[in-house]
């Protein structure tokens, strides 16, 4: 049953609505723009949210725009007695109006409005979906690829998104999918390139030509990609503290990194400092040592998250009792000793069955060291 919001501060034009509209939606009211807010916060999200415009705490405008500030995808109506072309065109100009109905309006126009805005719902949501799983998924295979070219970078890639995707859920954010996307892409710049035999004239090129990388070459290669245009923007940032002001790779300025590229920034910081068996009370403090380069509710966010100390239970496992989405405690070696998949790596089912093809003709060292708990100490 689809949830609706009707704020009105004349109680009768609410009853009203509700006696005809109780049996098809689920329905919450309220009286005025604050208390909206607060019922958008505590019960949302809302498929339709219907506001009277003249109310004494705030205007309909005023409390649909805050709403769009905590749900971006609630279809908004504006319901009043003036029928005055400027408020209308206020309404929708400034909060994002689907539509603008005047007072006294026939419960069949109303009705027609709402399942007008359910529709529009849920073909919003249903595209975002889509969007999400689509590039999410794309970006799954692309990356399980890289693992194979440089296992090391993509070990790290993985484990940069565990923390970004924590430091999302905990601080709130939306779209947290972006975030996960940009850490996995965040190590593009360390897949080496097959080198030439030679420069477009066929001399030769040196070794070090041969592995230099422009900057921010994982951010051009993705702005090809349409709708990762946030994504670019974070990767853009990655290597700018929260006071840099500047994106060396754009003619831009803004006041801090997007928030992305600050919870990239610490990760990427941490992880740096605990794959040098750096303890994690004792990282977290060298990284408060330079507090000015990071995002002060990210750092609160780390402290809270991994800083305390933790007991990891590893298991020693042949490759024939691996499971997806085990941690690697271990890299994963040929016999000769290649890195076939770094430590950290999630590993997938795809993974799994590559490793067993790969040993029909390259033995790899077994047992396989991966974590199957992890408890937080309290002694």
């Amino acid at each position: 049953m689809e949830k609706l919001l009707l704020v009105d501060d004349e109680p009768k034009v609410v009853n009203g609505f509700v006696r005809h509209l109780r049996e098809h939606y689920e329905i919450h009211t309220a009286g005025g723009g604050a208390e909206g807010l607060q019922v958008v916060r505590s019960n949302g999200p809302f498929a339709v949210i219907v506001s009277d415009y003249a109310m004494p705490d705030m205007n309909g405008v005023q409390f649909l725009e805050e709403v769009t500030k905590i749900d971006s995808e609630s279809i908004r109506v504006i319901l009043t007695g003036f029928a005055d072309l400027e408020i209308a065109m206020n309404a929708v100009n400034r909060g994002q109006i689907f539509r603008f109905l005047t007072k006294p309006c026939s419960i069949e126009d109303f009705k027609l409005t709402l399942q007008a805005g359910i529709e529009q719902y849920r073909l919003v949501r249903a595209e975002k979906e889509l969007l999400e799983q689509t590039l999410t998924g794309s970006v799954k295979a692309l990356i399980e690829v890289l693992a194979l070219v440089n296992p090391e970078a993509m070990g790290r890639a993985n484990r940069l998104r565990r923390y970004v995707k924590e430091f999302s859920k905990d601080l709130g954010l939306e779209n947290s999918w972006k975030f996960e996307i940009a850490a996995l892409l965040s190590q593009m710049d360390c897949i080496e390139m097959a080198p030439s035999s030679g420069d477009a004239n066929g001399h030769p090129i040196s070794q070090t030509e041969s592995t230099q990388k422009p900057p921010f070459i994982g951010a051009k290669v993705l702005a090809n990609i349409p709708r990762l245009e946030d994504v670019v923007e974070i990767l853009s940032y990655q290597d700018h503290h929260h006071h840099d002001v500047k994106c060396a790779s754009q003619s831009q300025t803004r006041e801090h990194p997007p928030i992305g590229a600050r919870l990239l920034q610490v990760a990427a910081d941490f992880d740096r400092l605990r794959m040098q068996d750096m303890p994690r009370g004792q990282a977290y403090e060298h990284l408060v040592d330079n507090q000015e380069k990071y995002d002060p509710a990210v750092m609160q966010s780390l402290k809270k998250l991994f800083v305390p100390d933790q007991r990891h239970i590893i298991s020693k496992l042949p490759l024939s009792a691996l499971q997806p989405h085990m941690v690697l405690a271990e890299g994963i070696f040929s016999e000769q000793g290649e890195t076939l998949v770094a430590k950290g790596q999630d590993l997938s089912e795809w993974m799994i069955t590559w490793l067993s093809q790969r040993t029909k003709w390259c033995p790899i060292q077994e047992p396989i060291a991966v974590v199957t708990q992890e408890e937080q100490v309290t002694t």
